[in-house]
């Protein structure tokens, strides 16, 4: 309606100019129709009375405006509908396939890998896992259960034949005829260390210990014969088991050490070589281990030899050190079935051992694995000198020293023996060598206290 209104003003002023010009008198009238240019649509005048029927231009919106009673109100149409859109046209031919491009560089090499390695620790209860030089891990050994209690003894045997009466003449040096039968032998008594033998109380002195020494026509050995068919030699002997006694022949299959830790672990005996560091040092028993319970048990070879005898074989191998191997036994045992009870064994004094042996050893203390790393695997030790027939040694715990040479803290003997967990014989000589040995009496030194 607002645009019809417009239309209309126009219209009256055209027609007007028409029929002036008709007339005969000729008016010249001449009307203007201005229109108003702003910016936007703000800067619009006002529409009043005056100027209805006024056109204005908008810049900014493009649109031209009518000033009507209602105000300025825009000329434009209203936008028509939007048309129906058109087919889609046909597609068209497919290009022709571009050249193949040129190939590129290769790209650089990637860094190498690394390879990872195990290594058995030096103490053989586990491995280290090596990647590219650097250690990254280590697995441990789980450890051997708690070992279980010893079997009753089996029924006794049908009794052997009665051999053929002898009789002992006691002789006022000290010596011993045997008379059995027709034949007859004398065995000497050795001197009790440095202490006399008393031939009216059959003892020594304080600290000595009564050996055997045979005539030339005696003969104290028996020939046994491994699972090999290697022949061994054992040597036995009447050692007294009498005195401050541990461990004596094949009395108890444990040292009595009287420290147990609780597991019934104490005493027993066990044997360790190199073979875990690359050597391949053996001991040869004359009978097989093993018994009901574990198969590393020594109670055969005990009985078998009134002792603890066997041959060692030391040898390299791969090994970088000296070859060693050796036997010995836990002081206490465990607790719990893991790590070694340390004890004291200072009341002791020291030890002493009755043994026979073709190689020269050394009696170690042995300690707990974190220790014995400290000291960089130098344990105090004394030396045992070689020996063909049954010789008592005795040492105070003062006489065990390092070698010195090791690099790892220090400890004295007495020290060792208050944290102790094991004591050991070991035989560590040059690569090749090889001999007998016989365990056969351990006591305490109580002179050395």
């Amino acid at each position: 309606m607002k645009i019809t209104k417009f239309t209309y003003a126009i219209g009256l002023t055209v027609g007007f100019t028409l029929l002036s010009a008709c007339g005969d008198e000729v008016t010249n009238v001449t009307t203007k129709t201005v229109i108003e240019t702003v910016a936007t649509f703000e800067k619009l005048s006002k529409c009043e009375n005056d100027n209805v029927g006024a056109l204005a231009f908008v810049a900014d919106s493009a649109k031209t405006y009518t000033c009507t009673e209602n105000g300025w109100v825009s000329t434009d149409g209203i936008d028509g509908k939007d048309g129906e859109d058109g087919k889609d046209g046909a597609d068209g031919n497919d290009g022709k396939n571009g050249k193949k491009g040129t190939k590129g560089a290769d790209g650089k090499d990637g860094k190498n890998g690394f390879a990872c390695i195990t290594e058995e620790l030096s103490s053989g209860k586990g491995y280290k896992i090596v990647c590219d030089g650097d250690s990254v891990g280590v697995i441990l050994n789980g450890e051997d259960g708690p070992r279980g209690k010893q079997g009753k003894n089996g029924d006794r045997g049908d009794p052997g034949k009665a051999g053929d009466n002898c009789e002992l003449q006691e002789n006022p040096d000290g010596s011993i005829d045997v008379t059995c039968g027709t034949t007859s032998t004398t065995i000497y008594m050795a001197i009790c260390g440095n202490t006399p033998y008393n031939p009216e109380t059959k003892t020594c002195g304080p600290g000595g210990i009564l050996l055997p020494i045979t005539s030339t026509d005696t003969t104290l050995t028996n020939d046994t014969t491994n699972t090999n068919d290697t022949s061994h030699t054992v040597t036995t002997d009447t050692t007294s088991c009498s005195g401050a006694t541990i461990w004596c022949k094949a009395e108890d299959i444990r040292v009595q050490t009287g420290l147990d830790a609780g597991m019934e672990e104490s005493g027993y005996w066990f044997d360790y070589n190199d073979n875990a560091d690359g050597g391949l040092s053996k001991i040869e028993w004359p009978v097989p281990k093993g018994n009901d319970y574990d198969e590393n048990a020594l109670d055969p070879v005990i009985e078998h030899c009134q002792g603890l005898c066997g041959t060692v074989t030391l040898n390299q191998g791969m090994l970088n050190k000296t070859p060693f191997a050796g036997v010995g036994f836990n002081l206490a045992g465990t607790s719990d079935g893991a790590a070694l009870a340390e004890v004291s064994v200072i009341t002791w004094g020291g030890i002493c051992i009755t043994y026979t042996s073709d190689l020269p050893g050394k009696l170690v203390i042995g300690v707990n694995d974190v220790l014995y790393a400290d000291l960089n695997y130098d344990l105090p030790y004394v030396n045992l000198s070689k020996s063909t027939t049954p010789v008592e040694k005795c040492f105070a715990w003062t006489d065990f020293k390092q070698k010195g040479n090791a690099g790892g803290e220090s400890i004295t003997g007495t020290e060792a023996a208050s944290q102790a967990t094991s004591l050991r014989i070991e035989f560590s000589t040059k690569d090749g060598d090889t001999g007998d040995f016989n365990i056969i009496r351990l006591r305490k030194n109580e002179v050395g206290q």
